[in-house]
């Protein structure tokens, strides 16, 4: 994810907010967006990264996401843990929309 050879628009940087990476979480019954954006949320900024906590629907969850390789790749760590005293199935999603450049609306993607 070099700035000219993106594969997506992310930026390291706490004012955008970019839909080109999404991280889905879904259960039995409940559809979770992993974000920065999350009511109740708690972001923290770095230097090459971005790390998120959020509880919802008996879920909590912390993702980091961080810059390696000089800037070319990024890499999500992601924790869940169920908040509540039955099993549940989990399933996690990564959609991307792909840029291939500096900027996708440049691209007519």
């Amino acid at each position: 994810n070099s700035r000219n050879d993106k594969v997506t628009e992310w930026r390291g940087e706490a004012y955008s907010k970019i839909d080109s990476e999404m991280l889905i979480l879904s259960t039995e019954n409940n559809t979770i967006q992993l974000n920065k954006y999350a009511e109740d949320g708690l972001v923290k900024y770095g230097q090459g990264f971005i790390d998120f906590e959020q509880s919802s629907c008996g879920i909590y969850t912390n993702c980091m996401a961080s810059i390696i390789c000089n800037g070319k790749s990024k890499v999500y760590s992601i924790s869940i843990k169920n908040l509540q005293n039955y099993p549940k199935s989990i399933k996690l999603d990564l959609i991307l929309k792909i840029t291939m450049g500096v900027d996708r609306e440049k691209q007519n993607l």
